[in-house]
């Protein structure tokens, strides 16, 4: 106290000021509000392993108009989903019904453009078929699509064909490869041809989710319609039996999912 007497004033003053200065800074910063935080990219969810009831309904069946359909697990492992992929069966899921000759053949056009559109450029393997695109603009904006999508399928994948709706000129698609399985949207040119891809913001159209309250029998939802499918037999010897509002269909197993 008696040297803080002697000194003057307006050196008291100075070294009060610089005592206070970190508590004032402090106030000052809890006065103003923080910056908003930049929001983290949700994380995706890594799928469970599938129950062994689940297990048994997966794999490719024929259909009896000879077309093919997947039943694979849900991201839960208690689920199913059912594909659609190639272009009758796809829109028999979508429909629930089976469609016109000319419809068909315009969809199987679709799908069969898809495949040798984007396959040499998602497996890696052949040369890109320019003729399939709109302009050579299309094409690098594919490639480069592609390229960004690998980190969530891997270095090598296969395109797996998941429905068209015409009107819209756009065909999906599901990019399956080691890492994963991601699906795209195709956009069609005026012209019929791939004039760009993006990753999807909604679920292919030819897929139906099916919850299995047992462990032979499944139910769920398809685009228009409900759908039940049982699974009698095992290993290669296993045979699903679907039923929408059309009947019964029996469709052998034709192989693993790949």
């Amino acid at each position: 106290m008696l040297l803080r007497s002697r000194m003057p004033t307006r050196l008291v003053f100075l070294l009060t000021a610089i005592q206070l200065l970190p508590a004032l800074c402090a106030q000052d910063r809890a006065r103003k509000p923080a910056p908003p935080a930049t929001p983290a990219p949700a994380a995706q969810a890594a799928p469970q392993t599938p129950t062994a009831p689940v297990l048994r309904f997966c794999g490719q069946f024929r259909l009896p108009d000879g077309s093919l359909v997947e039943v694979t697990p849900d991201a839960r492992g208690t689920g199913l989903v059912l594909h659609g992929i190639d272009a009758a069966s796809a829109a028999l899921v979508m429909t629930g019904k089976p469609v016109e000759p000319a419809q068909l053949e315009a969809l199987a056009a679709a799908e069969q453009r898809v495949q040798k559109a984007l396959s040499p450029i998602v497996t890696g393997r052949g040369e890109v078929d320019a003729a399939q695109f709109a302009n050579a603009q299309a094409v690098a904006a594919v490639e480069k699509a592609i390229q960004a999508l690998r980190p969530q399928v891997g270095a090598q994948a296969r395109v797996i064909y998941a429905g068209s709706d015409l009107s819209a000129r756009t065909t999906w698609a599901l990019l399956r490869g080691a890492a994963g399985a991601v699906a795209v949207a195709v956009q069609w040119s005026a012209g019929g041809k791939v004039a760009g891809v993006a990753q999807s913001k909604v679920e292919p159209p030819a897929r139906a989710a099916l919850s299995v309250p047992r462990p032979d029998w499944a139910v769920g939802q398809g685009a228009l319609r409900s759908m039940t499918i049982s699974v009698e037999g095992r290993g290669a010897g296993r045979v699903l039996v679907v039923e929408n509002a059309l009947g019964l269909a029996v469709c052998p197993w034709k192989g693993d999912v790949r």
